[in-house]
């Protein structure tokens, strides 16, 4: 937001910055403790496995899309 940067001070958005970063990372091992009430300890790898496949397929996915733009 540069139009407001000589208005609002930088500290202000590291404290905004850093209340957004935990939130996320509390909503993340929230998340994580679920799964594992869910399916267990044993399952996690395999969750773990299909995620990073699913994101791995999807970063191939946009890369595709930009590279078709071209």
């Amino acid at each position: 937001m540069p139009f407001l940067e000589h208005r609002i001070p930088n500290a202000f958005f590291n404290i905004l910055n850093n209340l957004l970063c935990e939130n996320i990372v509390g909503l993340i091992i929230e998340a994580t403790k679920i799964v594992l009430i869910v399916f267990g300890p044993l399952k996690l790898p395999e969750i773990g496995k299909s995620v990073g496949k699913i994101l791995k397929e999807f970063k191939n996915a946009i890369k595709d899309i930009m590279n078709d733009d071209r």
